[in-house]
């Protein structure tokens, strides 16, 4: 992986935005149906947001905003959304 998605700053994005993330898929309803659609919602979702928070970051004096802070919040938000799509997949298939 890429030196520059291993600073802290760019972790710190990726556990803030997946607990987003996290947020948005305990509220979608029903909590059961996980499914690659709900994945890509959720992704899409988180990036959108980042990508807000970076545009407004760009009017912020002594902030800047980063392409890089962004693929941070994406691949947080795309991490939790498939691991809870992968834990669900296989609760269903044991029980």
């Amino acid at each position: 992986m890429p030196h520059f998605l291993w600073s802290p700053d760019k972790i710190l994005h990726a556990i803030v935005f997946g607990i987003l993330a996290f947020l948005l898929v305990c509220s979608l309803a029903p909590p059961h149906a996980r499914t690659w659609r709900r994945v890509w919602l959720v992704t899409l979702a988180v990036a959108l947001y980042g990508l807000t928070d970076e545009y407004h970051q760009s009017f912020v004096p002594g902030r800047e905003a980063s392409m890089y802070d962004a693929l941070a919040d994406a691949l947080g938000g795309l991490a939790v959304a498939v691991s809870f799509y992968w834990r669900d997949r296989s609760v269903i298939a044991h029980a």
